[in-house]
This record gives structure tokens, sequence and C-alpha cells, in this order.
């Protein structure tokens, strides 16, 4: 295995595999997935009737929840939703379990690439109360997509240090830990692992680490 380090979103990287730090909804909230969402094209009619039967059978709590995101923050729905609708309605409209990984067809038929979400954590629909998975967790989620990929026998991949924001509790350093211990046991594969810091916190904590080694 060879890694590098990159500053950037996951879904830039020229690799024929990204891996979305994402949640158990499949809301794209901000950073990679939020980065997926703002490149995805708007729904075309059609798309937009699609979206609208899967939205309208989901439950109430489902979606206030992601109503209540998107007005905060003045995004629309566009074909990236409706493609991560279609996997949470696949899934009776079920959180998807932390530590797990989904495949998602229709980002990897758009972007050219396989698209992998490793679930490192996820919301309380009803609370809108965030959930952060463990370190173990994140290390399964992570493992279980990189398997994924290997399944489709990709050697080129991106993943994000995932979970890093201050608010989420672990850290820059903590998540950089976790991520790495995760591709230990993929250390003899042939692959080429993009490591990406994609935002302000793990961009700050990749260069004062490659300051640090540089001395």
């Amino acid at each position: 295995m060879q890694i590098t380090y990159e500053t950037g979103y996951a879904i830039t990287k020229d690799v024929e595999v990204v891996i979305n730090s994402a949640n158990g909804l499949l809301f794209a909230d901000s950073t990679g997935a939020g980065a997926i969402r703002e490149v995805s094209e708007d729904l075309t009619k059609l798309e937009r009737l699609e979206f609208d039967q899967l939205f309208n059978a989901a439950p109430v709590e489902i979606q206030e929840f992601f109503e209540q995101k998107r007005k905060k923050h003045g995004w629309q729905y566009k074909h990236e939703n409706l493609s991560c609708l279609k996997l949470l309605a696949y899934n009776k409209y079920k959180s998807f379990n932390v530590g797990t990984a989904i495949f998602d067809p229709l980002w990897s038929e758009k972007f050219n690439k396989k698209v992998i979400h490793a679930i490192t954590l996820t919301y309380n629909p009803k609370t809108g109360e965030r959930l952060v998975g463990t370190p173990q967790q994140i290390t399964k989620a992570i493992m279980e997509a990189i398997e994924v990929a290997l399944d489709f026998n990709k050697k080129s991949i991106s993943v994000p240090v995932p979970c890093a924001r201050p608010e989420y509790g672990i850290g820059p350093a903590g998540s950089f830990n976790i991520v790495t211990n995760a591709l230990k046991k993929f250390a003899n594969e042939d692959l080429n692992v993009v490591l990406c810091f994609d935002n302000p916190q793990t961009e700050e904590f990749l260069n004062k680490t490659l300051r640090d080694a540089s001395k």
C-alpha cells in the first residue's frame, strides 16, 4: 500500500473509488458529502417527481429532519439527494448502522468512479441530535468500505479523515489515528490511497504534522 496525504475533498481526486464519510440517514450535510451535493446536478422534472414520491413515503420525522437541514442552509434538493433517498428507502427508511459501508450505484454512475458511503455517525431524526460513532465503529466503517473497493478489484482510493471537527468530540489527531489504523489491515494490498484533509482543522493538523516531521 502507498499512502499520500492531500488537502481537498475525496470526490475531487483522480481515483477509481471514493469513500464518503456519511451519516446513517445519508443526508449530505457539509465537508465531503456537502462537496458532492454542491457539484450534483439539479433534479429534472421526472427526477423531482420520483424524489417527492420517496420523500412523502418517508416517516414524518425524517421528512422534518431533511427539511430543517435544507432550510437552515438554504440548500435545494439535487440529484445527490435523490440517490441517497433511494438507498434510504431501500433500507425501509431506517438509519444505516454506524460502522457499516454502502455502495452507491447512482453516484458511481454520475461521477464515473465507485462511491462508497462509510457510515461514521448518525442522527436522531426526532431531536436532530448527532450521534458520532466510537473509534471502533469508525474504523470498522472505513475497513468495510475498503473491502467493498477490493471486491470491485479497484486499486486507487480516496479516503477522508472522518469526524474530525471539534464538535464531533474526536478531533483531527484522533480521526487521523482512526483512519490510519483502519488502513493497517490492508498494508500488504496493492493499493494507492489518497488520504484527504478536507476542512480547516484537518488541514492545520496535516501542515503541523509535516512541519514537525521535517524538523
